[in-house]
């Protein structure tokens, strides 16, 4: 085939296939995005109700009565949470003949659940001075610190309205005055199950939290675990079938395997990061008890809760093992083969039991408290500037354990070696989880890792930096355990390390309501406050 074309200074051009139009065409796009927030509302009918009761010698009853009213977005629902730091009345005035304040204490226990008919007509001593709760028009219960008081699994579209009664019924022996406590109201959202309904593929949306779950299940082949009030940690472990089933109930890590990672669309992740980034609870294998954890700046985890393992307590002895502890068993048979005998509460009633740490032929003895079994929330004092956040957020005093407890048995008086060592040196093992341990001396020093997360942590809205970290580690001022009683609560916080000072003392962080500072004068007879850090 011979093409035509022009002859151009000897070239040959060829011209063919040449569309020249008048028409030209572009295009563009515009994404429309709706972003959908968390939604969560709380509120009170009244922030101040009560009665005024004139007391007779056969008693007198009255109640009062208020709502809580709630609501979300979230597709699993919410738990409503009640709470109070004083689950006894206390009076505004001081009795003359006690030089105390009088108080109209709860329930006794052996009259949960009585109707308002019987509360009136009582006659028994459990019940006369005394006040009770009731929720949502059930019968008076006693008035916990901490409990859950409703719980749904879907959003609602109305408000949602929880009725409250409190009650009491004094006669003669309850002397005048204005009794009082403070009740606050927390609404939680069930963030262990969000992300939706198993799609087309058979799995849950890429970065929920049960695809996490799913994925370590596959993969790593450890076992997840699942609310269930029939264990004696209130847990079990996941099968495959739980995935379709869960429902409402909520499904936690386990502390002990922090260090576990899986892998999706290329990335690896470990537990650490999956908690930290859903604001998921991780679970203590040894008694159950839930944690908030954060990973810090230094892209480490802690804890962002006070350690409170109940060393007392002779079912976590026994399932306290090195399988699921940074310890020995020739430590812990040393440590739970104490004598340990109990003090009686202290006089506010906020304390549980206390015991004195015995040692056996060989140790010597060591007079101090080994733990103190309290998990309530701080009473805020002292000028603390997040003494209501920390409240409403639920930030727990824990368990105070002496140094003993926290090392696990590694430095008692009298038990030789490192513990007349001259010069500081750290204990390997202690009463973290497997995977975790205490923080060191450098970890908690001024050059440490620690302090420069405090330094990240820049002044905004008028908080302070150092109260911003203080937020983000949740730190209760909880004060420290000596002589029998909680000193120094709700105004400073002291933090053991894992670094022994001398054959008395050892180095432990303090923390004051606007600094922190290292101290080296921590005697090791006292109980402080334990935080733990992944390893």
């Amino acid at each position: 085939m011979v093409k035509k074309g022009l002859i151009l200074g000897g070239i040959l051009v060829a011209v063919s296939g040449i569309l020249v139009s008048n028409t030209f065409a572009e295009s563009a796009n515009t994404d429309f995005n709706i972003k959908v927030n968390p939604s969560l509302s709380l509120s009170v009918s009244s922030s101040n109700v009560g009665f005024s009761l004139t007391p007779t010698q056969t008693g007198s009853y009255d109640s009062a009565s208020f709502n809580v009213y709630s609501s979300t977005n979230n597709p699993t629902g919410y738990k409503l949470i009640m709470s109070t730091n004083k689950v006894d009345l206390e009076s505004n005035t001081i009795n003359p003949t006690t030089g105390t304040k009088p108080t109209i204490p709860t329930l006794a226990e052996t009259q949960e659940g009585i109707t308002a008919a019987a509360f009136e007509a009582s006659t028994s001593s459990d019940v006369l001075n005394h006040w009770g709760v009731s929720v949502a028009g059930a019968n008076y219960n006693v008035m916990k610190s901490t409990q859950e008081i409703k719980k749904t699994t879907v959003n609602n579209v109305t408000v949602d309205t929880t009725a409250i009664s409190l009650a009491s019924k004094l006669d003669l022996l309850t002397v005048p005055g204005v009794y009082s406590t403070t009740i606050n109201f927390q609404l939680v959202a069930n963030m262990y199950t969000t992300g939706g309904s198993i799609g087309d593929d058979g799995r849950y949306p890429a970065n929920s939290l049960l695809r996490a779950f799913e994925i370590a299940y596959t993969q790593a082949g450890k076992p997840m675990y699942i609310e269930d009030s029939n264990t004696d940690i209130g847990w079990r472990p996941m099968v495959g079938a739980d995935f379709d089933t869960v429902g409402g109930k909520e499904v936690r890590f386990a502390m002990q395997d922090i260090s576990m990672t899986f892998e999706e669309n290329g990335q690896t992740k470990n537990v650490c990061e999956w908690a930290s980034e859903s604001s998921a609870l991780v679970m203590d294998l040894r008694d159950g008890t839930s944690y908030n954890i954060i990973k810090a700046k230094d892209d480490r985890c802690w804890l962002a809760d006070n350690l409170a393992l109940n060393l007392i307590d002779t079912g976590v002895q026994n399932r306290t093992t090195p399988e699921n502890t940074n310890a020995t068993k020739a430590s812990l048979d040393a440590l739970f083969g104490v004598n340990v005998r109990s003090y009686s509460s202290d006089p506010t009633g906020n304390l549980a039991t206390a015991g004195v740490l015995s040692w056996t032929s060989g140790y010597g003895s060591l007079s101090g408290p080994l733990v103190n079994v309290t998990n309530t929330e701080v009473v805020p004092q002292g000028g603390d500037p997040l003494a209501s956040e920390a409240l409403a957020g639920g930030w727990k005093t824990g368990v105070f354990y002496n140094f003993c407890a926290a090392s696990a048995g590694s430095f008692c008086y009298g038990n030789g070696g490192s513990n007349s060592a001259p010069t500081p040196s750290s204990a390997t093992e202690d009463i973290c989880p497997a995977g975790w341990r205490l923080p060191n001396n450098y970890d908690l020093a001024s050059n440490g890792e620690i302090y420069l997360a405090v330094r990240a942590y820049p002044t905004e809205d008028g908080v302070s930096g150092y109260n911003r970290f203080r937020r983000a580690f949740r730190i209760p001022l909880a004060g420290k355990w000596s002589i029998n009683k909680i000193y120094f609560q709700g105004q400073y916080a002291m933090i053991w390390s894992s670094t022994n000072r001398d054959t008395s003392t050892a180095w432990y962080l303090m923390l004051y309501p606007d600094s922190i500072t290292q101290k080296t004068s921590g005697t090791r007879g006292n109980a402080h406050s334990v935080r733990c850090i992944a390893k």
